[in-house]
Protein backbone atom coordinates (compact mmCIF):
# COMPACT_ATOMS: atom_id res chain seq x y z
CA UNK A 1 0.00 0.00 0.00
CA UNK A 2 3.03 2.66 0.80
CA UNK A 3 4.72 1.82 -2.33
CA UNK A 4 1.63 2.74 -4.69
CA UNK A 5 1.14 5.65 -2.23
CA UNK A 6 3.95 7.00 -3.45
CA UNK A 7 4.00 6.01 -7.23
CA UNK A 8 0.74 8.11 -6.97
CA UNK A 9 2.40 11.07 -5.40
CA UNK A 10 4.99 11.19 -8.27
CA UNK A 11 2.84 10.75 -10.62
CA UNK A 12 0.72 13.75 -9.27
CA UNK A 13 3.75 15.95 -9.25
CA UNK A 14 4.79 15.23 -12.62
CA UNK A 15 1.31 15.90 -13.79
CA UNK A 16 1.01 19.24 -11.71
CA UNK A 17 5.02 20.51 -13.20
CA UNK A 18 4.07 19.28 -16.74
CA UNK A 19 0.79 21.49 -16.23
CA UNK A 20 2.27 24.57 -14.63
CA UNK A 21 5.01 24.46 -17.66
CA UNK A 22 2.22 23.71 -20.35
CA UNK A 23 -0.04 26.80 -18.58
CA UNK A 24 3.64 28.64 -18.46
CA UNK A 25 3.63 28.28 -22.08
CA UNK A 26 0.56 29.39 -23.09
CA UNK A 27 1.15 32.39 -21.33
CA UNK A 28 4.06 33.43 -22.32
CA UNK A 29 3.25 33.42 -25.81
CA UNK A 30 0.30 36.06 -24.59
CA UNK A 31 2.25 37.69 -23.53
CA UNK A 32 4.95 38.15 -26.62
CA UNK A 33 2.11 39.07 -28.11
CA UNK A 34 3.01 42.59 -26.70
CA UNK A 35 5.70 44.92 -26.71
CA UNK A 36 8.67 44.33 -24.98
CA UNK A 37 9.48 47.83 -24.46
CA UNK A 38 6.00 49.22 -22.52
CA UNK A 39 7.18 49.16 -19.07
CA UNK A 40 9.99 51.35 -20.05
CA UNK A 41 7.50 53.59 -22.28
CA UNK A 42 5.44 54.01 -19.03
CA UNK A 43 8.25 55.18 -17.24
CA UNK A 44 9.76 57.58 -19.58
CA UNK A 45 5.89 58.85 -19.74
CA UNK A 46 6.17 59.22 -15.89
CA UNK A 47 9.34 61.01 -16.28
CA UNK A 48 7.87 63.45 -19.15
CA UNK A 49 9.65 62.09 -21.18
CA UNK A 50 7.26 60.41 -23.71
CA UNK A 51 3.75 61.53 -24.31
CA UNK A 52 2.43 58.87 -27.01
CA UNK A 53 -0.48 59.47 -29.07
CA UNK A 54 -3.03 61.05 -26.32
CA UNK A 55 -2.88 64.15 -23.74
CA UNK A 56 -5.63 62.99 -21.54
CA UNK A 57 -4.35 59.41 -20.77
CA UNK A 58 -1.28 57.00 -21.43
CA UNK A 59 -1.44 55.66 -25.21
CA UNK A 60 1.95 54.93 -26.59
CA UNK A 61 1.30 53.73 -29.45
CA UNK A 62 4.35 51.62 -29.62
CA UNK A 63 3.27 49.34 -32.91
CA UNK A 64 3.48 52.53 -34.98
CA UNK A 65 6.54 53.62 -37.47
CA UNK A 66 8.89 56.25 -36.12
CA UNK A 67 9.61 59.61 -37.95
CA UNK A 68 13.21 61.36 -38.00
CA UNK A 69 10.51 64.71 -36.56
CA UNK A 70 9.44 62.42 -33.81
CA UNK A 71 13.02 61.13 -32.83
CA UNK A 72 14.40 64.55 -32.80
CA UNK A 73 11.57 65.59 -30.19
CA UNK A 74 12.34 62.87 -27.68
CA UNK A 75 15.87 63.27 -27.88
CA UNK A 76 15.37 67.40 -26.97
CA UNK A 77 13.16 65.48 -24.23
CA UNK A 78 15.89 63.39 -22.90
CA UNK A 79 18.58 66.13 -22.84
CA UNK A 80 15.95 68.62 -21.35
CA UNK A 81 16.35 71.23 -24.18
CA UNK A 82 12.88 71.39 -25.08
CA UNK A 83 12.08 74.76 -23.41
CA UNK A 84 15.61 76.11 -25.35
CA UNK A 85 13.91 74.73 -28.66
CA UNK A 86 10.83 76.39 -28.53
CA UNK A 87 12.57 79.71 -27.20
CA UNK A 88 13.55 79.98 -31.21
CA UNK A 89 11.80 82.72 -32.83
CA UNK A 90 9.71 81.98 -36.06
CA UNK A 91 12.13 84.20 -38.18
CA UNK A 92 14.80 81.99 -36.50
CA UNK A 93 13.04 79.01 -36.95
CA UNK A 94 12.39 79.80 -41.00
CA UNK A 95 15.90 80.95 -41.47
CA UNK A 96 17.51 77.77 -40.83
CA UNK A 97 14.92 75.59 -42.14
CA UNK A 98 14.12 77.45 -45.68
CA UNK A 99 18.17 75.94 -46.60
CA UNK A 100 16.05 73.13 -47.11
CA UNK A 101 14.02 72.10 -50.35
CA UNK A 102 11.18 69.73 -48.23
CA UNK A 103 10.90 72.26 -45.03
CA UNK A 104 7.38 72.19 -45.69
CA UNK A 105 7.39 69.04 -45.16
CA UNK A 106 7.99 69.15 -41.58
CA UNK A 107 5.37 69.65 -38.75
CA UNK A 108 4.60 72.49 -37.71
CA UNK A 109 4.60 72.04 -34.25
CA UNK A 110 8.42 70.03 -35.25
CA UNK A 111 9.40 72.82 -37.36
CA UNK A 112 11.56 74.74 -33.88
CA UNK A 113 12.30 71.34 -32.49
CA UNK A 114 13.64 70.15 -36.22
CA UNK A 115 15.69 73.39 -36.46
CA UNK A 116 17.14 74.01 -33.22
CA UNK A 117 18.49 70.39 -33.91
CA UNK A 118 19.98 71.13 -36.92
CA UNK A 119 21.50 74.66 -35.47
CA UNK A 120 22.82 72.90 -32.54
CA UNK A 121 24.28 69.63 -35.07
CA UNK A 122 22.18 67.34 -33.17
CA UNK A 123 21.49 65.74 -36.25
CA UNK A 124 22.85 66.21 -39.75
CA UNK A 125 21.92 66.16 -43.09
CA UNK A 126 22.87 66.35 -46.70
CA UNK A 127 22.42 69.65 -46.92
CA UNK A 128 19.85 69.47 -49.17
CA UNK A 129 16.92 68.35 -47.58
CA UNK A 130 15.65 67.07 -43.63
CA UNK A 131 13.14 64.43 -44.51
CA UNK A 132 11.06 64.99 -41.87
CA UNK A 133 8.38 62.06 -42.49
CA UNK A 134 11.18 59.66 -43.09
CA UNK A 135 11.86 56.72 -41.58
CA UNK A 136 14.28 56.27 -38.74
CA UNK A 137 16.81 53.73 -38.38
CA UNK A 138 18.37 52.10 -35.17
CA UNK A 139 21.82 53.69 -35.96
CA UNK A 140 20.39 56.60 -36.81
CA UNK A 141 18.71 57.42 -33.26
CA UNK A 142 21.71 55.77 -31.99
CA UNK A 143 23.94 58.06 -33.77
CA UNK A 144 22.09 61.16 -32.31
CA UNK A 145 22.06 59.64 -28.61
CA UNK A 146 26.00 59.23 -28.80
CA UNK A 147 26.97 63.17 -29.80
CA UNK A 148 24.91 64.03 -27.04
CA UNK A 149 26.86 62.01 -24.36
CA UNK A 150 29.53 63.70 -25.53
CA UNK A 151 31.13 61.54 -28.72
CA UNK A 152 32.23 63.20 -32.12
CA UNK A 153 31.68 61.23 -35.24
CA UNK A 154 34.84 60.54 -35.87
CA UNK A 155 35.35 58.23 -32.36
CA UNK A 156 32.57 55.58 -33.67
CA UNK A 157 31.84 54.02 -36.97
CA UNK A 158 27.86 55.03 -38.13
CA UNK A 159 27.27 51.92 -39.84
CA UNK A 160 27.85 49.99 -35.76
CA UNK A 161 26.81 53.25 -33.89
CA UNK A 162 24.06 50.36 -31.94
CA UNK A 163 27.03 48.32 -31.52
CA UNK A 164 29.27 51.26 -29.77
CA UNK A 165 26.32 52.15 -27.76
CA UNK A 166 26.04 48.92 -26.43
CA UNK A 167 29.32 49.21 -25.19
CA UNK A 168 28.57 52.33 -23.14
CA UNK A 169 25.50 50.65 -21.68
CA UNK A 170 23.12 52.46 -23.77
CA UNK A 171 21.27 49.30 -24.50
CA UNK A 172 22.09 44.83 -25.26
CA UNK A 173 24.54 43.42 -27.45
CA UNK A 174 21.80 41.68 -28.73
CA UNK A 175 19.40 45.08 -29.14
CA UNK A 176 22.21 46.46 -30.90
CA UNK A 177 22.56 43.70 -33.25
CA UNK A 178 18.58 43.42 -33.73
CA UNK A 179 18.28 47.46 -33.95
CA UNK A 180 21.22 48.75 -36.02
CA UNK A 181 20.06 48.52 -39.18
CA UNK A 182 16.10 48.19 -37.85
CA UNK A 183 13.28 50.79 -39.10
CA UNK A 184 12.66 51.74 -35.60
CA UNK A 185 8.86 51.41 -34.40
CA UNK A 186 7.97 53.59 -31.80
CA UNK A 187 8.49 50.45 -29.46
CA UNK A 188 12.09 50.62 -30.03
CA UNK A 189 12.51 53.78 -29.34
CA UNK A 190 10.59 53.37 -25.77
CA UNK A 191 13.89 50.72 -25.20
CA UNK A 192 16.59 53.04 -26.68
CA UNK A 193 15.84 55.83 -25.25
CA UNK A 194 15.21 54.65 -21.89
CA UNK A 195 18.45 52.40 -21.59
CA UNK A 196 20.28 55.42 -22.92
CA UNK A 197 19.28 57.63 -19.86
CA UNK A 198 22.16 55.47 -17.85
CA UNK A 199 24.90 55.09 -20.92
CA UNK A 200 27.98 55.81 -19.96
CA UNK A 201 29.33 59.49 -21.49
CA UNK A 202 32.85 60.17 -22.86
CA UNK A 203 33.20 62.46 -19.51
CA UNK A 204 31.73 59.46 -17.46
CA UNK A 205 28.12 61.33 -16.89
CA UNK A 206 24.83 60.09 -18.00
CA UNK A 207 22.13 61.90 -19.55
CA UNK A 208 19.54 60.92 -16.47
CA UNK A 209 22.27 63.35 -14.21
CA UNK A 210 22.16 65.95 -16.97
CA UNK A 211 18.24 65.31 -17.03
CA UNK A 212 17.95 65.71 -13.24
CA UNK A 213 20.53 68.84 -13.00
CA UNK A 214 17.77 70.55 -15.60
CA UNK A 215 14.60 69.44 -13.51
CA UNK A 216 15.37 68.40 -10.20
CA UNK A 217 11.69 67.76 -9.71
CA UNK A 218 12.35 64.21 -11.34
CA UNK A 219 15.12 62.57 -8.78
CA UNK A 220 12.41 61.10 -6.77
CA UNK A 221 11.01 59.98 -9.60
CA UNK A 222 13.96 58.60 -11.42
CA UNK A 223 14.99 56.89 -8.11
CA UNK A 224 11.81 54.98 -7.82
CA UNK A 225 12.11 53.47 -11.08
CA UNK A 226 15.70 52.51 -11.10
CA UNK A 227 17.88 55.32 -12.30
CA UNK A 228 19.62 56.17 -9.68
CA UNK A 229 20.24 55.80 -5.99
CA UNK A 230 19.35 52.53 -4.49
CA UNK A 231 17.07 52.44 -7.41
CA UNK A 232 19.69 51.24 -9.24
CA UNK A 233 20.05 47.75 -7.77
CA UNK A 234 16.13 46.87 -7.48
CA UNK A 235 16.26 48.05 -11.16
CA UNK A 236 18.98 45.39 -11.55
CA UNK A 237 17.34 43.09 -9.54
CA UNK A 238 14.47 43.01 -11.68
CA UNK A 239 16.99 42.45 -15.07
CA UNK A 240 17.82 39.63 -13.57
CA UNK A 241 14.74 38.36 -13.21
CA UNK A 242 13.79 38.76 -16.57
CA UNK A 243 16.60 37.21 -17.62
CA UNK A 244 16.08 34.10 -15.89
CA UNK A 245 12.15 34.33 -16.87
CA UNK A 246 13.67 34.92 -20.83
CA UNK A 247 15.58 31.30 -20.39
CA UNK A 248 12.80 29.22 -19.29
CA UNK A 249 10.70 30.58 -21.94
CA UNK A 250 13.79 29.19 -24.44
CA UNK A 251 13.89 26.33 -23.03
CA UNK A 252 10.21 25.69 -22.76
CA UNK A 253 9.65 26.77 -26.18
CA UNK A 254 11.27 23.67 -27.41
CA UNK A 255 8.88 21.28 -26.36
CA UNK A 256 5.76 21.30 -28.36
CA UNK A 257 2.67 21.67 -26.93
CA UNK A 258 1.18 18.64 -28.30
CA UNK A 259 3.79 16.94 -26.44
CA UNK A 260 3.50 18.16 -23.24
CA UNK A 261 -0.20 17.66 -23.84
CA UNK A 262 -0.49 13.99 -24.64
CA UNK A 263 2.35 12.92 -22.21
CA UNK A 264 0.09 14.89 -19.02
CA UNK A 265 -2.75 12.53 -20.83
CA UNK A 266 -0.66 9.52 -20.39
CA UNK A 267 0.76 9.47 -16.66
CA UNK A 268 -3.44 10.66 -15.77
CA UNK A 269 -4.12 7.62 -17.63
CA UNK A 270 -1.71 5.53 -15.54
CA UNK A 271 -2.61 7.63 -12.42
CA UNK A 272 -6.43 6.19 -12.92
CA UNK A 273 -5.15 2.38 -13.48
CA UNK A 274 -3.13 2.98 -9.99
CA UNK A 275 -6.06 4.07 -8.23
CA UNK A 276 -8.16 1.40 -9.97
CA UNK A 277 -5.80 -1.40 -8.40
Amino acid sequence: MEKLKKHISVLLTIIMTLSLAFSYKINVYAADTQYKNEDKAKKLNDLGLYKGISESSFNPDLGSQLTREQGIIMILRLLAIEKEAEALTDEETDTILNAFIDEKEVDTSFRKAVAYAIKNNLIKGDGISINPKGSLIGKQYATIILRNLGFSDSEFSYDTACTFLADKKGCTEEEASLLNDKVLIRDDMAGLSFDSLTALGKDGSKLIDKLIAAKPELKGKAESIGLIGSGILHQAHRQHQHQVQLQVHQQIQRVPPEAVHITIRALQYQLLLLLLM
